[in-house]
């Protein structure tokens, strides 16, 4: 058994299964800092061969409320750009990470939050923890790799009413939607993950990384094309004055 921590991040590894326990703040607030750490401690995992899984949790009562928007306004302008490639960045980690990635939405997962529990290889949910984007309600677009992210897990039904609507799911619905695999009550809840976690790490490495490649591999050739495009122009429109106005508008009620 191995422990440690960071002011952002507890990372405990029991039995060849990492167990990553975000820890910043009360809402896990996604800023430059945090995406940098968060990517950093993927490689680690990744090329430490004592750990075959990683079950991701939260250790507050939020999983993640998503992007710090009071940092984003605070910041000047010339923040956003190499924020949004931070964040592009972690969440393409969590989505190409080659092992077992089980997530336990132990709280909210909102915006930021939804797209890295997203990410993961099989996720479980407490039924009370809201799952949700409400990135076009705060008027900002999301970067390319976060939309096929989400197109991947998402129902083609409902992907464009759930980002239009911005609504939150728990329990069932979200479910429905495609934002979680399996409901468990929370005193359950890491237990549910880590045998998940240990069923996916029963599989060969190199046969699981191999499919894994092969099934999102399509994601990121389009995020790619996506980003090519319409990268820029994301990152205008989160700097133009009427989007900051309604980020800042949006961060003074949270």
């Amino acid at each position: 058994m191995g422990a440690t921590t960071t002011t952002m991040i507890q990372l405990n590894i029991e039995s060849n299964v990492a167990t990553l326990a975000l820890a910043d703040s009360k809402v896990n607030a996604m800023n430059i800092e945090w995406c940098q750490l968060f990517s950093a401690q993927l490689a680690e995992l990744e090329h430490d061969d004592n750990v075959r899984a990683v079950v991701l949790t939260s250790a507050e009562r939020v999983f993640s409320a998503g992007v710090d928007l009071k940092r984003v306004v605070a910041e000047e302008p010339q923040y956003v750009q190499p924020f949004i490639d931070s964040l592009s960045k972690c969440f393409r980690d969590a989505f190409v990470f080659p092992k077992p990635l089980v997530v336990a939405i132990n709280g909210h997962a909102i915006a930021g939050g939804c797209i890295v529990a997203s990410c993961g290889d099989f996720r479980v949910a407490t039924p009370r923890a809201r799952i949700g984007l409400p990135e076009l309600r705060v008027g900002v677009p999301l970067p390319a790799i976060a939309i096929e992210i989400i197109r991947r897990v998402a129902s083609p039904v409902a992907l464009q009413a759930m980002l239009n609507s911005g609504a939150n799911y728990r329990g069932k619905a979200a479910v429905e939607v495609g934002l979680a695999d399996e409901i468990v009550e929370k005193e359950s809840l890491l237990e549910a993950a880590r045998e998940h976690a240990d069923l996916l790490a029963s599989i060969p490495h190199a046969t699981f990384r191999l499919m894994k490649q092969q099934i999102r591999e399509p994601s990121l050739v389009q995020a790619d094309r996506l980003e090519e495009k319409f990268g820029q122009q994301v990152r205008e429109v989160w700097n133009s004055s009427e989007i900051r106005a309604m980020i800042e508008q949006y961060a003074a009620k949270l």
